[in-house]
């Protein structure tokens, strides 16, 4: 059988998003002063990590839907320091996935591999990650003219 098309993840696949997002994790820590409350940016992060770990996968079984999502990923480490009101949190995930969008680090060998898939294959990305984000994501890391 010959295939013609290939679906590839952009998250971790592709795109370095442990790399990636929590370097934006650390300028949404410095920027919104968590330093008011978590000891650093490593305390923030290892309560942050795993409870956005969790929320995606309630997220991918369809237990929570994108809002909640959104919502509570930020919330929860948000809320020690008085912040936990919809607009205040939603502000700060939206400079977040903002951040993320304009970040450009690739998984190493990324670039090349797509060279040699591109004369021979169509190229899809498929991903649970929001639409709108993984567009700029591809755009600004020079991954668009890759794919279909």
């Amino acid at each position: 059988m010959m295939y013609k098309n290939l679906f590839i993840d952009l998250d971790d696949t592709l795109w370095d998003t442990n790399s990636n997002n929590k370097e934006c994790l650390e300028e949404i820590y410095k920027a919104y002063h968590f330093d008011r409350y978590y000891v650093s940016f490593e305390a923030f992060y290892s309560i942050y990590m795993p409870h956005n770990l969790k929320l995606w996968e309630q997220y991918r079984n369809q237990k929570i839907d994108k809002q909640t999502l959104i919502l509570e990923r930020f919330r929860y480490v948000t809320r020690p320091l008085g912040i936990e009101d919809k607009e205040s949190v939603l502000k700060i995930n939206n400079d977040f996935l903002h951040r993320t969008s304009t970040k450009t680090r690739l998984i190493p060998g990324a670039v090349e591999l797509l060279e040699y898939l591109r004369p021979s294959y169509r190229l899809f990305i498929l991903s649970n990650g929001f639409r709108e984000v993984q567009y700029q994501k591809l755009k600004n890391s020079g991954l668009l003219p890759y794919i279909e």
